[in-house]
């Protein structure tokens, strides 16, 4: 599906925090909203997902007005939340049992446990899982909200730079076997070419979109990645304002 923002800004207890936000994001395009710390990337991700509200601006889902938390958006933020006191069967259907169709919910968990190459963990309790595990478990349990837009909130700021790593190479495999819109807040530049079609850079005070960035290329490796060092340069000055 596609998504729209239109002069978008929020505030936070009297102060403006991000102010006439335009972007669009394509039917099935990984976007990311890249910037520093403290820039305003999770309160935006939060507004178009309908969890704060909108100062002023509007928010469209295939030219439908969106006004509040709404079915087409799967919202993952940056700790993994799982019940600990529930299997990773449980924890992942969660949705499918509140909506009161666990069956179909199991189902497909199910085929989905094994394609994202997680079958023999479904017995298993969050404790027993390493932090990189878990949130491949999270991606499952928003993979299988009935969303097709996923809104990922610095999904692996917390995890060391090995296992960021890989989660990175795994979310990039993910991406050829899914069809979803992704919008993605991050503040690592590798991380943010590494796995987008398109980057906003978001800077300012209150924060703005001040640059798109086409990511064109049919061929993502590490090596490709290292190869990026103009365009790393390029980003760095402009989330700086250089």
């Amino acid at each position: 599906m596609r998504l729209e923002i239109k002069n978008v800004s929020a505030e936070y207890s009297g102060k403006q925090i991000i102010t006439n936000v335009n972007f669009s994001v394509a039917d099935g395009e990984f976007v990311s909203i890249l910037g520093e710390s403290g820039s305003g990337k999770s309160t935006l991700l939060k507004v178009i997902s309908g969890i704060l509200p909108a100062a002023r601006g509007e928010i469209f889902v295939d030219d439908e007005k969106v006004t509040k938390i709404s079915k087409h958006f799967a919202y993952m933020p940056q700790d993994d939340l799982l019940l600990p006191w529930w299997n990773i069967m449980q924890n992942v259907c969660l949705a499918a049992k509140i909506s009161g169709d666990l069956p179909t919910g199991e189902k497909r968990a199910t085929e989905l446990l094994e394609e994202f190459g997680l079958a023999e963990y479904k017995n298993s309790y969050p404790k027993e899982l390493s932090g990189g595990m878990r949130q491949r478990i999270a991606f499952l349990r928003t993979a299988l909200s009935s969303a097709d837009i996923w809104m990922l909130d610095e999904p692996f700021a917390a995890l060391d730079v090995i296992t960021r790593g890989e989660l990175q190479d795994w979310l990039l495999d993910l991406r050829e076997k899914i069809s979803n819109t992704v919008l993605l807040v991050t503040h690592d530049i590798e991380e943010a070419i590494y796995l987008s079609d398109k980057i906003y850079i978001i800077r300012g005070t209150p924060s703005k979109i001040v640059k798109e960035i086409q990511i064109s290329t049919d061929y993502r490796n590490r090596q490709w990645l290292y190869e990026q060092g103009n365009l790393k340069k390029d980003i760095f000055e402009a989330i700086k304002g250089a």
